[in-house]
Formats: structure tokens, sequence, C-alpha cells
């Protein structure tokens, strides 16, 4: 995982987070308790409650984000969505409080753009997990203090903060900012993967931005 730190990317443009992920609109709020039923009001409103109360240093915040979202229990997308691969926005992973590991890395990247954490920092990392003796597709959400240091891992997996090198169970492959995906292993399957990964981060993000309106 060392070679996560040499992983460059483009700076994502940080969207109205605070505002999307502290203060939900009603009409949003209405439309998922439409979509997940009753409780979801008060999901959102203890997720609210959650970050406001959030304080202290950055990687204190990275913390408290990274066991909030790891509260949910974890759920496959054929379970959840009916689909085999689905990345939930962070209003429909609070409502719905399940998911699989890129609606956890979604929800703590848009959770912390609300504490001020700089985007700049954030990587979305796509990754190989060493799991039951074989190698697991996954992603978890990488922390870089410096764009050239060693990043803290935000992962559903492990509920750790810890740093890549105390992972050797990930095989990185790529990160995702903004709009561009940079692969930490070059070959064309890598390069694919990325490619893919990337479209569906940008239909998200698109889709954050509706249910901001």
């Amino acid at each position: 995982m060392r070679r996560l730190a040499a992983c460059v990317c483009a700076t994502v443009a940080s969207l109205s987070a605070v505002a999307y992920m502290t203060d939900f609109s009603t009409s949003l709020v209405e439309r998922m308790q439409g979509r997940f039923g009753a409780q979801a009001p008060e999901r959102f409103a203890a997720w609210s409650q959650a970050l406001r109360s959030m304080s202290g240093s950055e990687r204190q915040r990275l913390a408290a984000v990274n066991a909030l979202a790891n509260r949910a229990p974890w759920s496959s997308d054929d379970v959840t969505w009916g689909q085999a691969d689905y990345w939930a926005t962070p209003a429909e992973f609070i409502a719905r409080q399940t998911g699989d590991c890129e609606d956890y890395v979604i929800a703590k990247y848009f959770s912390l753009l609300a504490l001020g954490v700089d985007p700049a920092s954030l990587r979305l990392t796509y990754v190989r997990a060493f799991m039951d003796g074989q190698l697991t597709p996954h992603m978890v959400l990488a922390w870089y203090a410096q764009p050239d240091a060693e990043p803290l891992l935000l992962d559903n997996l492990d509920p750790r903060l810890l740093s890549a090198s105390q992972r050797p169970d990930l095989s990185p492959l790529f990160s995702i900012a903004g709009a561009a995906a940079m692969p930490v292993r070059e070959g064309s399957r890598a390069r694919q993967i990325s490619d893919v990964t990337l479209s569906r981060w940008e239909a998200l993000q698109k889709r954050v931005a509706l249910e901001r309106d």
C-alpha cells in the first residue's frame, strides 16, 4: 500500500457539503422517507447531530466520521438495491442504514467535506483486499496530510484508522478524485476498471447535486 502515496489525482471541486450533510432539506427527507420508511427522518437527524458535535483535530474528525459510517451494517448491492453494482448517495446510505464498501466511502467523503476537510486530501481508492484466502475487490477512503505523504485509510473492513503500510491485506489499483483516475498499477485491466469506476463517480456526483437542489 505504500505506492498509494505516489498516486496523483486531480483536485475535486468542493460541493456545498455542509448544507447537504448537516441541513438536510425537508423535501429530501420526505423523498427518502417515501422510499425507505418512517425511520428515515430520525436517521437524518441523528447523522446531522453527530456531524455537528464532531470537533478536535483533523485526525480526530477522520476517526469520528469513520466510526459513524461504520455503524451501518454491510449489505451487498444485490440484496440492498437488486443490482450487481450500485453506488448510493450519502442520503440513500443514511436513510437505508446499510450498504457496501463504496457506499461507506462516499458517505465518509461527503461528511468530511462538511467538516471542512480539504477535498484535495481525500482519495476514493480502489484496492484488492485479501479475505478468506483470496483477493476481493474493495474500496477505502484515503486521507493525505500532504500530497506526497503516506495516507491514512478509512475502511469498513478494519475500523481502525491505520496508515497504508499498516494494511498489508490491501493491494492498491487506483485512486479517484474529481475527474481523474490514476492507476497505481500499469496494465489495460487496471485502466479499464478505473474508467468504469470514474464514470460511476461522475454519475454519483450528479445525483448528489440533484438531491441538493
